[in-house]
């Protein structure tokens, strides 16, 4: 699968209810929640806010993909950092179904070798945007 900012924003686009906008859409990684997996293993990512208060993930790797989506009157806690390096660290903690779903993302301010116009300015306004939802 092509990574790129176009690629991201259709991907991303595809998964919206009507009326929906994307809010600051990134390129990241999440980390998976497998208990067999070594800590460090994670899902690249699309990352975006919604219109409608929705945080939505569009997990990949080389085989296959999914979608999660998470409301922020299900969050119960959680924290924003951001390195000296440029990478966004935010973890985040839903009330869902089926108990309490744990969610570490990461992202950096920039990405290299890869065609992300928009990375460096979404990527500080996303950070914004959670730090002021959770606090």
């Amino acid at each position: 699968m092509e990574v790129s900012e176009k690629e991201m924003l259709r991907r991303l686009s595809n998964c919206l209810i009507t009326n929906e906008k994307l809010i600051y859409p990134v390129f990241g990684a999440v980390k998976r929640q497998q208990a067999k997996l070594s800590s460090k293993a994670a899902d690249m990512a699309y990352i975006a806010l919604t219109s409608l208060d929705r945080l939505l993930l569009y997990r990949f790797d080389e085989y296959s993909s999914y979608v999660e989506f998470y409301t922020f009157d299900t969050l119960m806690m959680g924290d924003v950092s951001a390195t000296g390096s440029g990478q966004y660290i935010i973890e985040l903690s839903f009330l869902t179904e089926k108990g309490t779903k744990d969610i570490q993302i990461v992202y950096p301010s920039k990405v290299n070798g890869r065609d992300f116009p928009h990375q460096e300015i979404n990527a500080s306004l996303l950070y914004t945007e959670i730090d002021m939802k959770i606090g």
